[in-house]
């Protein structure tokens, strides 16, 4: 007697079967590959802020934040085409070593310009080339003073003078203030990476998550930067508000 197979119907069954089992455990497995590498970006982080403390314990407790070319947007650039700007000196001052601690393994906005393997965006560090990080730098020091980069003629060293005017702030100075987080210029870079938060880590170099609601709390937050071309004062204004949502202070 021949052994009976399956028919087509029982084995459409068992395709539909195996088919919606694999869209229950998807979602899941995402959460879980989210969860792991957020876990890396703060880890990531936790290294570049031991990374700013050895450089202040080399430069007189001064650290090497802010942005250049006079917008507050770009704290993700770290060499633009007229010099080397904040985070840069980590690398230039050979404590990076390696480059791709820069990198949020989360990212996906405009991976051209902002991933390690970018066409459009120059690793190594080179003088005179764009280079971008997923990570941003505090725009701002402890009293709010702007922390912009406007001399970018030669590269300084540790303990030499900075590239901006009123100095580069003190360690010290800083306490209980972030001074990293995931790039926060526009939404989509929330959007393509963390999605429901991003994270940052602290002058004390503790990381953690900060939930996306935080930085939406005002009107002249997160969802209403709109893009590169809004005007700056108020582009300006609302990454302020930004990284007060970060140290847990509002205005």
């Amino acid at each position: 007697m021949r052994k009976r197979g399956f028919t087509l119907v029982e084995l459409l069954v068992v395709v539909s079967i195996i088919a919606l089992l694999i869209a229950m455990l998807l979602p899941a497995l995402s959460k879980a590959r989210e969860v792991a590498q957020s876990s890396v970006c703060k880890a990531q982080l936790h290294s570049l802020g031991q990374g700013l403390t050895i450089y202040a314990a080399e430069s007189h407790d001064k650290v090497p934040l802010g942005y250049g070319h006079d917008n507050k947007q770009l704290g993700t650039h770290i060499g633009v085409t007229t010099g080397y700007v904040g985070l840069a000196l980590l690398i230039t001052s050979e404590i990076v070593v390696t480059p791709g601690v820069y990198f949020c393994p989360s990212w996906g906005y405009n991976p051209d310009y902002y991933t390690l393997e970018g066409s459009k965006n120059v690793w190594p560090l080179k003088w005179g080339s764009t280079t971008r990080i997923n990570y941003a730098s505090r725009p701002n020091d402890h009293e709010g003073q702007s922390l912009a980069w406007h001399y970018f003629g030669s590269y300084f060293p540790p303990g030499s003078p900075s590239y901006i005017a009123d100095g580069l702030p003190r360690l010290q100075d800083m306490d209980n203030l972030s001074l990293i987080s995931d790039g926060i210029a526009v939404p989509d870079q929330v959007d393509n990476g963390h999605e429901v938060g991003v994270n940052r880590v602290l002058a004390d170099v503790s990381a953690a998550f900060i939930p996306r609601e935080r930085l939406e709390e005002r009107d002249e937050d997160l969802d209403e930067i709109t893009g590169w071309s809004d005007p700056k004062n108020k582009k300006h204004e609302r990454i302020n508000n930004i990284w007060l949502a970060l140290d847990g202070k509002r205005p």
